[in-house]
């Protein structure tokens, strides 16, 4: 209980010290923008719906030390930031804004076939077909350039009921007990 109190009264200083000082924009993309690792230009104006990307990332960086830019337009927070942003946005944003937010980061990695990100941002989401769908294109593909093992425990979270009603998933799930050298229940899936 401390050290929760002692958590919250640094966000509450966080609050006065300098997150009302800045420019709505400002506050608005880092929030929107905290759950993910590392983001890019590109990558936030999808997810943001912002043009001004550039200049707002600019401006981050002037403000103060939280951003970290890595080359190549690709940032990260620092991590007493991230976990400050993420508290914010959880009373800024309705539990609906934030699983947009995730969706928009699935569908970004989707395009970039990062099947592994876009498998989590969607699940943090709760949109359970887009998860379904993306393990069926995933098993559709051959299995040396098929995700399995790296998305297995995707396929292991899909109710059995689900799984019987894909071939595609059915095929996946076998291949992938194969992989993992469970006989047994490779040959149940067969």
């Amino acid at each position: 209980e401390i050290i929760e109190e002692a958590r919250l009264d640094v966000f509450h200083y966080f609050d006065k010290t300098f997150f009302e000082r800045w420019d709505n924009d400002v506050k608005q993309v880092l929030m929107m923008m905290c759950p993910f690792e590392t983001f890019d230009i590109e990558m936030a104006e999808m997810v943001t719906g912002n043009g001004q990307i550039p200049r707002i990332m600019e401006e981050a960086i002037e403000i103060g030390s939280f951003l970290v830019y890595h080359g190549k337009g690709v940032y990260s927070y620092r991590t007493e930031l991230t976990s400050y942003l993420k508290w914010k946005a959880s009373i800024l944003y309705s539990k609906n804004e934030i699983c947009e937010i995730y969706k928009r980061g699935g569908l970004y990695y989707e395009i970039r076939d990062d099947i592994e990100n876009s498998l989590k941002y969607y699940k943090l989401a709760g949109d359970e077909n887009k998860v379904s769908w993306l393990l069926v294109k995933n098993a559709e593909k051959h299995p040396g350039m098929a995700h399995f093992y790296e998305t297995r425990n995707y396929y292991f979270q899909l109710p059995e009921e689900d799984i019987l009603k894909s071939v595609t998933l059915i095929s996946g799930i076998c291949m992938l007990h194969s992989l993992l050298l469970q006989v047994e229940e490779s040959e149940r899936w067969y």
